[in-house]
Protein backbone atom coordinates (compact mmCIF):
# COMPACT_ATOMS: atom_id res chain seq x y z
CA UNK A 1 0.00 0.00 0.00
CA UNK A 2 2.84 2.83 -1.33
CA UNK A 3 1.72 6.60 -0.47
CA UNK A 4 -0.87 5.30 2.51
CA UNK A 5 1.74 5.03 5.71
CA UNK A 6 -0.96 5.02 8.30
CA UNK A 7 -2.65 2.14 6.49
CA UNK A 8 0.68 0.38 6.86
CA UNK A 9 1.18 0.93 10.71
CA UNK A 10 -2.50 -0.10 11.34
CA UNK A 11 -2.22 -3.15 9.89
CA UNK A 12 0.98 -3.76 11.36
CA UNK A 13 -0.92 -3.40 14.50
CA UNK A 14 -3.38 -5.84 13.63
CA UNK A 15 -1.43 -8.25 12.78
CA UNK A 16 0.31 -7.93 16.23
CA UNK A 17 -2.78 -8.57 17.86
CA UNK A 18 -3.71 -11.13 15.97
CA UNK A 19 -0.34 -13.09 15.88
CA UNK A 20 1.14 -13.39 19.60
CA UNK A 21 2.11 -15.91 21.29
CA UNK A 22 2.57 -19.36 19.41
CA UNK A 23 0.48 -22.51 20.56
CA UNK A 24 2.20 -24.02 23.08
CA UNK A 25 3.10 -27.37 20.94
CA UNK A 26 5.03 -25.18 18.82
CA UNK A 27 8.81 -24.91 17.84
CA UNK A 28 8.63 -21.18 17.04
CA UNK A 29 10.22 -18.74 19.40
CA UNK A 30 7.78 -16.13 18.09
CA UNK A 31 6.21 -14.33 15.32
CA UNK A 32 8.64 -11.53 14.56
CA UNK A 33 6.68 -8.81 11.97
CA UNK A 34 8.69 -6.16 10.08
CA UNK A 35 7.42 -3.27 8.22
CA UNK A 36 8.57 -3.75 4.51
CA UNK A 37 9.26 -0.47 2.53
CA UNK A 38 7.04 0.00 -0.68
CA UNK A 39 8.00 2.03 -3.71
CA UNK A 40 6.35 3.25 -6.98
CA UNK A 41 8.09 3.85 -10.14
CA UNK A 42 7.74 6.39 -12.77
CA UNK A 43 9.34 6.52 -16.36
CA UNK A 44 9.53 9.33 -18.74
CA UNK A 45 11.17 10.13 -22.44
CA UNK A 46 13.62 12.69 -23.17
CA UNK A 47 12.60 13.13 -26.92
CA UNK A 48 15.89 14.75 -28.54
CA UNK A 49 17.15 15.37 -32.21
CA UNK A 50 19.70 17.64 -33.79
CA UNK A 51 19.06 20.55 -36.16
CA UNK A 52 21.53 23.60 -37.39
CA UNK A 53 24.49 22.13 -35.46
CA UNK A 54 22.38 21.97 -32.26
CA UNK A 55 20.51 19.30 -29.72
CA UNK A 56 16.75 20.22 -29.75
CA UNK A 57 14.24 18.52 -27.12
CA UNK A 58 10.57 18.12 -27.40
CA UNK A 59 8.42 18.83 -24.32
CA UNK A 60 5.02 19.23 -23.25
CA UNK A 61 3.15 22.33 -21.74
CA UNK A 62 1.38 20.88 -18.53
CA UNK A 63 -2.53 20.86 -18.97
CA UNK A 64 -5.22 21.89 -16.30
CA UNK A 65 -5.04 18.15 -14.90
CA UNK A 66 -2.30 19.51 -12.92
CA UNK A 67 -3.15 21.44 -9.13
CA UNK A 68 -0.11 23.78 -10.30
CA UNK A 69 -1.64 24.68 -13.84
CA UNK A 70 -1.89 28.50 -14.48
CA UNK A 71 -2.15 29.00 -18.14
CA UNK A 72 -0.07 32.97 -17.61
CA UNK A 73 2.43 30.73 -16.38
CA UNK A 74 3.58 28.04 -18.71
CA UNK A 75 5.49 24.84 -17.23
CA UNK A 76 7.04 21.78 -19.36
CA UNK A 77 7.44 18.01 -19.16
CA UNK A 78 8.52 15.15 -20.29
CA UNK A 79 6.06 12.67 -21.86
CA UNK A 80 5.99 9.87 -19.17
CA UNK A 81 3.67 8.44 -15.86
CA UNK A 82 3.61 5.56 -13.59
CA UNK A 83 5.15 1.66 -14.43
CA UNK A 84 1.86 -0.24 -14.37
CA UNK A 85 3.33 -3.39 -11.79
CA UNK A 86 0.22 -5.73 -12.39
CA UNK A 87 0.22 -5.96 -15.67
CA UNK A 88 1.69 -4.63 -19.06
CA UNK A 89 -1.04 -2.43 -20.70
CA UNK A 90 0.51 -2.69 -24.45
CA UNK A 91 1.29 -0.32 -26.38
CA UNK A 92 1.45 -0.44 -30.28
CA UNK A 93 4.91 -2.50 -30.37
CA UNK A 94 4.64 -4.33 -27.18
CA UNK A 95 1.82 -6.55 -26.82
CA UNK A 96 -0.34 -6.68 -23.51
CA UNK A 97 -0.09 -9.52 -21.00
CA UNK A 98 -0.04 -10.21 -17.00
CA UNK A 99 3.46 -9.55 -16.12
CA UNK A 100 4.50 -6.38 -15.15
CA UNK A 101 5.16 -3.81 -17.22
CA UNK A 102 9.19 -3.18 -17.58
CA UNK A 103 10.20 0.75 -17.68
CA UNK A 104 11.01 0.50 -21.30
CA UNK A 105 7.63 -0.39 -22.60
CA UNK A 106 5.75 1.95 -19.53
CA UNK A 107 7.96 5.07 -21.41
CA UNK A 108 6.66 4.19 -24.76
CA UNK A 109 3.35 3.16 -23.97
CA UNK A 110 3.54 6.77 -22.15
CA UNK A 111 4.31 8.56 -25.28
CA UNK A 112 1.47 6.86 -27.59
CA UNK A 113 -0.93 8.18 -24.34
CA UNK A 114 0.89 11.86 -24.34
CA UNK A 115 1.36 13.02 -28.10
CA UNK A 116 -2.33 11.94 -29.94
CA UNK A 117 -2.80 12.88 -32.96
CA UNK A 118 -6.72 14.57 -33.30
CA UNK A 119 -7.52 11.34 -34.14
CA UNK A 120 -6.10 9.89 -31.61
CA UNK A 121 -3.58 7.59 -33.39
CA UNK A 122 -0.04 7.90 -31.31
CA UNK A 123 2.17 10.85 -33.24
CA UNK A 124 5.28 8.20 -32.51
CA UNK A 125 5.34 5.00 -31.63
CA UNK A 126 8.47 4.44 -29.81
CA UNK A 127 10.47 0.94 -30.13
CA UNK A 128 11.58 0.19 -26.89
CA UNK A 129 14.79 -1.40 -27.72
CA UNK A 130 15.46 2.38 -29.35
CA UNK A 131 15.16 3.92 -25.77
CA UNK A 132 18.15 4.15 -23.65
CA UNK A 133 17.88 4.39 -19.15
CA UNK A 134 20.35 7.47 -18.59
CA UNK A 135 18.77 8.85 -15.37
CA UNK A 136 17.59 7.49 -12.10
CA UNK A 137 16.38 10.00 -9.51
CA UNK A 138 14.43 8.84 -6.29
CA UNK A 139 12.18 10.92 -4.53
CA UNK A 140 10.41 11.00 -1.26
CA UNK A 141 7.30 12.90 -0.59
CA UNK A 142 5.73 14.63 2.46
CA UNK A 143 3.21 11.39 2.70
CA UNK A 144 6.18 9.18 3.29
CA UNK A 145 5.65 7.46 -0.39
CA UNK A 146 8.80 7.07 -2.19
CA UNK A 147 8.69 6.81 -6.34
CA UNK A 148 11.99 5.78 -8.03
CA UNK A 149 11.90 7.81 -11.09
CA UNK A 150 13.89 6.48 -14.54
CA UNK A 151 14.88 9.19 -17.61
CA UNK A 152 15.12 7.53 -20.88
CA UNK A 153 16.65 8.89 -24.03
CA UNK A 154 14.78 8.81 -27.55
CA UNK A 155 16.42 10.36 -30.47
CA UNK A 156 13.87 10.94 -33.20
CA UNK A 157 14.82 9.81 -36.71
CA UNK A 158 14.51 11.58 -39.41
CA UNK A 159 10.73 10.98 -40.40
CA UNK A 160 10.20 11.19 -36.68
CA UNK A 161 11.42 15.01 -36.28
CA UNK A 162 9.22 15.90 -39.14
CA UNK A 163 6.58 14.30 -37.70
CA UNK A 164 7.03 16.12 -34.61
CA UNK A 165 8.20 19.51 -36.05
CA UNK A 166 4.73 19.67 -38.21
CA UNK A 167 2.75 18.46 -35.09
CA UNK A 168 4.46 21.44 -33.01
CA UNK A 169 3.72 24.38 -35.87
CA UNK A 170 -0.13 22.44 -36.34
CA UNK A 171 -0.69 22.70 -32.53
CA UNK A 172 0.40 26.15 -32.37
CA UNK A 173 -0.97 27.76 -35.29
CA UNK A 174 -4.44 25.90 -35.18
CA UNK A 175 -6.51 26.46 -31.86
CA UNK A 176 -9.24 23.88 -33.43
CA UNK A 177 -6.38 20.91 -33.68
CA UNK A 178 -5.08 21.90 -30.56
CA UNK A 179 -8.32 21.51 -28.71
CA UNK A 180 -8.85 18.17 -30.56
CA UNK A 181 -5.00 17.05 -28.95
CA UNK A 182 -6.17 18.03 -25.54
CA UNK A 183 -9.27 16.17 -25.95
CA UNK A 184 -7.56 13.02 -25.85
CA UNK A 185 -4.98 13.48 -23.34
CA UNK A 186 -8.17 14.02 -20.66
CA UNK A 187 -7.31 12.15 -17.13
CA UNK A 188 -10.34 9.96 -16.31
CA UNK A 189 -9.94 11.19 -12.81
CA UNK A 190 -9.69 14.61 -12.86
CA UNK A 191 -11.76 14.81 -16.20
CA UNK A 192 -9.48 17.84 -17.52
CA UNK A 193 -5.88 17.51 -20.18
CA UNK A 194 -3.01 16.53 -18.90
CA UNK A 195 -1.65 18.93 -21.38
CA UNK A 196 -1.96 22.01 -23.62
CA UNK A 197 0.58 22.49 -25.69
CA UNK A 198 4.09 20.96 -27.08
CA UNK A 199 7.37 22.97 -27.67
CA UNK A 200 10.21 22.57 -28.55
CA UNK A 201 13.48 23.83 -26.81
CA UNK A 202 17.34 23.81 -26.91
CA UNK A 203 19.28 21.18 -25.01
CA UNK A 204 21.58 23.41 -23.60
CA UNK A 205 18.50 25.56 -21.93
CA UNK A 206 16.82 22.49 -20.51
CA UNK A 207 20.24 21.67 -19.02
CA UNK A 208 21.01 24.60 -17.85
CA UNK A 209 17.74 25.28 -15.64
CA UNK A 210 16.16 28.16 -18.13
CA UNK A 211 12.95 26.15 -18.90
CA UNK A 212 10.57 26.30 -16.45
CA UNK A 213 9.76 22.76 -15.52
CA UNK A 214 6.62 20.80 -13.59
CA UNK A 215 8.50 18.53 -11.94
CA UNK A 216 12.09 20.14 -11.25
CA UNK A 217 13.73 16.69 -10.74
CA UNK A 218 13.50 16.11 -14.37
CA UNK A 219 16.34 18.55 -15.16
CA UNK A 220 18.98 16.12 -14.28
CA UNK A 221 17.64 13.99 -17.22
CA UNK A 222 18.49 16.89 -19.79
CA UNK A 223 21.49 17.60 -17.43
CA UNK A 224 22.39 13.67 -18.60
CA UNK A 225 21.60 13.78 -21.82
CA UNK A 226 23.76 17.01 -22.46
CA UNK A 227 27.29 15.44 -21.22
CA UNK A 228 26.15 12.10 -23.24
CA UNK A 229 26.28 13.84 -26.69
CA UNK A 230 28.80 16.43 -25.39
CA UNK A 231 30.87 13.07 -25.34
CA UNK A 232 29.50 11.42 -28.73
CA UNK A 233 30.32 14.74 -30.23
CA UNK A 234 33.94 15.25 -29.06
CA UNK A 235 36.19 13.06 -31.46
CA UNK A 236 38.39 10.52 -29.68
CA UNK A 237 41.66 9.45 -30.33
CA UNK A 238 44.68 11.64 -32.29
Amino acid sequence: MAGQPWRNKLAGMLARFIHTAPPPYSTLKGVEIKDVATTTMGSGIALVYKKDGKRKLVLLQAGPHYPSYDASKPAYMIPGGFVNLAHTEGSTLVAASDKPESVFAAAARELEEEMPLPDGRPLLVADPARLHIIDNVPLRFKSGETRQVFGLLYELAADEITAVETYVERMTSDPAYLQAVMAHTVNPYSKRPEMCGIRIFDLDDAAAGKIPLLHADQQSLFVKAQSYFRRLDTPSGP
